[in-house]
C-alpha cells in the first residue's frame, strides 16, 4: 500500500515524544518547513470521509447478514450435535474417548465442523478490515495531492499533526484550506467489498 510523502511525514511526527510549539506571523514564515494539519477534524468534517464511513457500515452489515443466513443451518447443526455428544462424553477421559472408535470419530467430526465455521467467521472479519483499509487508502489518495499543493504553497517540507502541537498560529494551520479543497474536489469515496481468501495473496485492493 503506497503511503504518500505528505501523509507519511504527518504519521511519523504524530508519534514523536513530547509536544511541539509552532509559531509564525504569516504564511511566508512557514519557510521554516513546517505546517500543521488537524487530521481528526478533517476526517470528521469532510464529505468524503463521512460518505466512506456510511458506505462501510452498510457493507459490513450486509456481509454479516449474508454470512449468518448462509451459515445458519450449519451453526444450528453444530449446536445440536454438541448437545447430542454431551451425555456420551460426560465423565469420559481423553483416553477413553480415543479407545472408542465411534465416539472418537464423532468428536473429530464435531471439532472439524466447529473449526471450519470459525475459519469462515475469521475470514469475514478480515474481509471487513481489508475493505475498510482499502477505502481509507482511496480517501488518502484523493487527499494527498491537496496536501502536496498546500505544502508547496507554504514552502513546507513537513506536515505536523495537530494533536502533538501545544500552540500554533492560524497562518501555519492548513486544516481549513485542506478541508475546503477536499470537500470541493472529493465528495464521495468508492467502497468496494474486498474479500480475504485463505491461501491467496490478499494484499491488493479491488479496483
Amino acid at each position: 500500500m503506497k503511503i504518500s510523502h505528505a501523509l507519511l511525514s504527518a504519521a511519523l511526527l504524530a508519534g514523536a515524544a513530547g509536544t511541539a510549539s509552532v509559531t509564525a506571523a504569516t504564511a511566508q514564515t512557514a519557510s521554516q518547513g513546517v505546517v500543521v494539519l488537524d487530521m481528526e477534524r478533517l476526517r470528521a468534517q469532510s464529505l468524503a470521509f463521512q460518505d466512506m464511513a456510511t458506505k462501510m457500515q452498510t457493507i459490513a452489515e450486509q456481509q454479516a447478514d449474508a454470512f449468518r443466513a448462509a451459515n445458519a443451518a450449519e451453526a444450528q447443526a453444530i449446536q445440536t450435535q454438541a448437545r447430542t455428544l454431551q451425555p456420551a462424553l460426560k465423565g469420559k477421559t481423553p483416553q477413553e474417548i480415543e479407545a472408542n472408535p465411534t465416539l472418537k470419530t464423532q468428536v473429530q467430526q464435531q471439532v472439524q465442523r466447529e473449526q471450519s465455521l470459525a475459519t469462515k467467521e475469521r475470514l469475514l472479519q478480515l474481509s471487513i478490515q481489508k475493505t475498510s483499509a482499502c477505502a481509507e487508502q482511496a480517501a488518502a489518495k484523493a487527499l494527498d495531492p491537496i496536501i502536496e499543493k498546500l505544502m508547496q504553497q507554504y514552502n513546507a517540507s513537513i506536515v505536523l499533526s495537530r494533536d502533538v502541537v501545544a500552540k500554533v498560529k492560524p497562518t501555519v494551520d492548513i486544516t481549513q484550506a485542506a478541508l475546503d479543497q477536499y470537500n470541493t474536489l472529493t465528495k464521495t469515496i468508492n467502497v468496494v467489498w474486498a474479500p480475504v481468501v485463505e491461501g491467496q495473496n490478499n494484499q491488493t485492493c479491488p479496483n
